[in-house]
């Protein structure tokens, strides 16, 4: 787990974790599902903007980013455990890249599993 992944998830465990940890590779190495939940339902309660807004008492719009961030943390950590558990580690783009478009015509189909486009006709390579 080298370059961008792993700063994104050293900024998520900081996050739901907060920064009086020192969070490093064997923080992540010990990382289990059970506590990044607690920390998520934890930071939740402290971010979330109807909770905010009912011990304000007030109706002003509240700024949901703190929460939002909270969110994307947790995923972040979650699908990492998740793929760690099957034996996997993050490596190149980042856990929350832009998926690839998926082929919607059958010529489309054809040529993204290396077919050719008309019956009959050798494929590629």
């Amino acid at each position: 787990m080298q370059g961008m992944a792993e700063t994104q998830l050293f900024e998520a465990c900081t996050i739901l974790f907060g920064d009086h940890l020192d969070i490093n590779r064997q923080f992540l190495e010990y990382l289990q599902l059970a506590g990044v939940r607690k920390a998520y339902r934890q930071r939740a309660l402290e971010t979330h903007p109807d909770v905010i807004t009912g011990r304000a008492g007030t109706l002003a719009p509240v700024d949901t980013s703190a929460f939002r961030q909270v969110q994307q943390a947790y995923e972040d950590l979650s699908r990492y455990l998740k793929a760690r558990e099957q034996g996997f580690v993050f490596h190149g783009p980042p856990p929350h890249a832009a998926p690839r478009r998926r082929p919607h015509s059958a010529s489309e189909w054809r040529q993204a599993a290396g077919r050719s486009s008309r019956p009959g006709q050798p494929g590629p390579g």
